[in-house]
C-alpha cells in the first residue's frame, strides 16, 4: 500500500514534498487539504498523489499530522488549472493552490462551517411528531412549505423546537437554501435591438462548446442585457455562469441587477472585500450556486457545472495581479473555459489590443455593436479647454465652474474625475526647488492633508510633514499641484449649496458602495470627486455632465 504523500506548499521553491502518510489515514484523495511539519512550523498544503517510495531517506521523511477533512478538497478542475498556470507563468505549483482559498481555508485550526438554513430531510417528509408536540408540528409544517433561517429561527423563538427536529433527523442545517422544485422564472425582459438580435443568433448556438467571443460595443448598447441572455440560457440547462468584473465597486450594482432578473435563483458574490467568513462561506457555496459575480480572485472558484464564463471590461488592467503570482484573469478564464468546454465571453467598449487583435486574426468571434440600445440615447457632446489662454483655480476654469453651476440648477448630477488621490502630489520648496521624493523608490510622496502624513502611492511607505525644507531649512513648503481631496475643498467652497462626495481609495471601503448607489440614484448627491474608481461603468442615470481635468496626465 503506497505511504508516500506527495504534498503542494505554498513556499517559493517549484517542487512537491514527501510525507510518511501514517496507516489510521488511509488513502488520500489528490486535492485534499493536509496538515504537516515544515521547517519549525506547520503548514497547510494540498495532496497530489500517492506512491509507494520517495527519494528521501526513510529517516529524514516527517509524519502527515493530519487530513483536514472538515472542508472540501479541491476540486480536478482546480487542480488542472492551476497546473496551467503554473506553467504558464513559471510560477511554483504549491504557492498557486494555495493563492486560490480564501485566508480561513489556509488555517489548520478546526473549521465549522456556517449553516444558516434549516430544511427538512427525507425522513421529515412525512414524519409526524406526537399530537402534544404542537410547537415541532407547526415548524415541521413551515418548513415543507419552504426552509427557514436561522435568524428567522431565532426571532420566532423556536430554537430548542428546531434542535428536536435536527436531533430525530426530521431536519438538518446546510450551506444553501435547497434548488426550488421548479425552475424558477425569468423576470421579463426588454425587447432587443436589431443588432442585439443578431448577436444572440451568433452566440447562443456556441453555448455548447468552448470558444471565446469579443463583444466590442459602444457604452450603452446592451451589453450587460446581452449577458443576462446568455446566462439565462445556460442557467435553463442546469449549468453555471461565471461572471468576472474589475472592481468591487461594481458588484452591488450588477448584484441587484442579476436578482432583479433571475428571482429565486442562488446568486453569490466573491471578492475581497468580504468579511473572511463570509467569504469562506461563499466559496463553500459555489459548487451549489447558480451564479457566480467576482473579481479576478473569482476565477478560481470552485463551479462545477460550469457552463458560461463572462469577462466584463476586459480591457481593465484590475484583471492583472501586480504581486506574487502575477497572472491576467481574462487570460486563466479563457484557459478555463477551454478546460472546461465552456463559452467565454468578453465584453468591452474599449476592447485590449490583444483581445481585438485576436478578433481581428480569426480566433476569437468579434461581435459588434455599434449602436446603442435606447433609441433617444446619443453619444455625448465632448468639448475640449485648452488652459494655456484660460486662467486656472485649482484645476477648475471658468468654463467647468459655469457647466458644474448650469447642470446643478437643472437639479441633475456631475462627474468631476481626477485620476491623483490626496491633498496634492508633493510638497514644494520655492527656494531650493526641493519636491518631496520617496527614499524607498523612484516615486514622490502625496501630501494628504487630512491625515497629516506625506504617502507613497507606490510602495506604500508613509512619513510625517517635514516642518522644513530637509534640503535648505526653508519652513515655507507649499502643496505642489492637486488631488481629489484639494479639489473636493475647493469646490465647496465656490458651490457651497452643492452636496459633495468624494471617491478615492481614502474615502471608500468594499461595504461603502451599495450605499453610495442607494445615495446617487436617490439624489442625495450633486457632485461626485473621485479617481479612477468612477470610471468602470457604473449606471447613474441622472448624471449627466463629467469633467475631466488634467487629461494629459490621466
Amino acid at each position: 500500500m503506497p505511504s508516500i504523500l506527495q504534498v503542494a506548499l505554498d513556499t517559493p521553491l517549484d517542487r512537491l514534498f514527501d510525507y510518511r502518510l501514517p496507516e489510521g489515514l488511509g488513502t488520500v484523495l489528490p486535492g485534499s487539504l493536509v496538515e504537516v511539519p515544515f521547517g519549525r512550523t506547520h503548514q497547510v498544503g494540498v495532496a497530489l498523489g500517492q506512491s509507494a517510495d520517495s527519494a528521501i531517506g526513510a529517516d529524514k521523511l516527517r509524519d502527515v499530522i493530519r487530513v483536514l477533512d472538515d472542508r472540501p478538497a479541491l476540486s480536478p478542475d482546480t487542480l488542472r488549472l492551476a497546473q496551467f498556470c503554473a506553467d504558464y507563468y513559471h510560477y511554483p505549483l504549491g504557492a498557486i493552490l494555495l493563492a486560490t482559498l480564501p485566508p480561513r481555508l489556509k488555517n489548520a485550526t478546526p473549521f465549522v462551517a456556517d449553516t444558516p438554513w434549516l430544511m427538512l430531510t427525507e425522513a421529515g417528509q412525512t414524519a409526524a411528531p406526537p399530537g402534544r408536540a404542537k410547537t415541532q408540528r407547526a415548524l415541521l409544517d413551515s418548513l415543507r412549505a419552504t426552509p427557514l433561517t436561522r435568524a428567522s429561527v431565532r426571532e420566532q423563538k423556536q430554537g430548542r423546537h428546531a434542535a428536536a427536529l435536527v436531533a430525530a433527523g426530521w431536519a438538518a442545517w446546510t450551506r444553501t437554501p435547497p434548488q426550488a422544485a421548479r425552475t424558477p422564472q425569468t423576470a421579463a425582459a426588454h425587447p432587443t435591438t436589431p443588432e442585439q438580435q443578431t448577436a444572440l443568433d451568433r452566440l447562443l448556438p456556441a453555448l455548447s462548446r468552448f470558444g471565446v467571443h469579443l463583444i466590442h460595443g459602444v457604452t450603452g448598447s446592451g451589453k450587460t442585457e446581452l449577458y443576462l441572455r446568455l446566462i439565462d440560457a445556460v442557467l435553463e440547462n442546469g449549468r453555471q455562469t461565471l461572471v468576472l468584473i474589475p472592481e468591487i465597486a461594481l458588484t452591488p450594482q450588477l448584484e441587484q441587477h442579476f436578482r432583479r432578473r433571475f428571482p429565486g435563483r442562488r446568486i453569490i458574490t466573491l471578492h475581497s472585500g468580504l468579511a473572511e467568513g463570509a467569504r469562506t462561506a461563499n466559496w463553500l457555496a459555489a459548487p451549489d450556486c447558480d451564479v457566480l459575480l467576482g473579481t479576478r480572485l473569482s476565477v478560481f472558484a470552485p463551479l462545477p457545472r460550469l457552463g458560461l464564463i463572462v469577462v466584463d471590461e476586459e480591457h481593465d488592467a484590475s484583471f492583472k495581479q501586480q504581486d506574487g503570482l502575477r497572472y491576467s484573469a481574462r487570460d486563466v478564464a479563457v484557459a478555463r473555459g477551454k478546460l472546461a468546454k465552456a463559452p467565454v465571453v468578453l465584453g468591452s467598449a474599449t476592447p485590449s489590443l490583444e483581445s481585438y487583435a485576436q478578433a481581428l486574426n480569426g480566433r476569437y468571434q468579434l461581435i459588434e455593436l455599434k449602436t446603442r440600445a435606447i433609441t433617444a440615447a446619443r453619444l455625448p457632446d465632448i468639448e475640449l479647454v485648452d488652459l494655456k489662454h484660460i486662467p486656472v483655480d485649482n484645476g477648475l476654469t471658468r468654463p467647468t465652474l459655469t457647466a458644474l453651476t448650469d447642470t446643478l440648477a437643472r437639479g441633475e448630477q456631475s462627474l468631476v474625475f481626477l485620476n491623483r488621490r490626496g491633498y496634492a502630489p508633493a510638497l514644494y520648496c520655492p527656494s531650493c526647488a526641493w519636491v518631496s521624493p520617496c527614499p524607498s523608490c523612484s516615486a514622490r510622496l502625496v501630501f494628504h492633508r487630512h491625515a497629516r502624513r506625506l504617502k507613497c502611492h507606490h510602495c506604500g511607505l508613509e512619513t510625517r510633514i517635514p516642518i522644513e525644507c530637509p534640503s535648505c531649512g526653508n519652513p515655507d513648503l507649499k502643496a505642489l499641484g492637486q488631488g481629489t481631496q484639494r479639489l473636493e475643498e475647493t469646490l465647496a467652497a465656490l458651490l457651497p449649496a452643492a452636496r459633495i462626495r468624494r471617491i478615492d481609495r481614502d474615502t471608500m471601503r468594499p461595504r461603502a458602495w451599495a450605499a453610495l448607489g442607494e445615495a446617487v440614484h436617490g439624489g442625495e448627491i450633486d457632485i461626485l470627486v473621485g479617481t479612477q474608481m468612477l470610471a468602470k461603468g457604473h449606471d447613474f442615470p441622472n448624471m449627466t455632465l463629467a469633467l475631466i481635468l488634467d487629461t494629459d496626465g490621466a
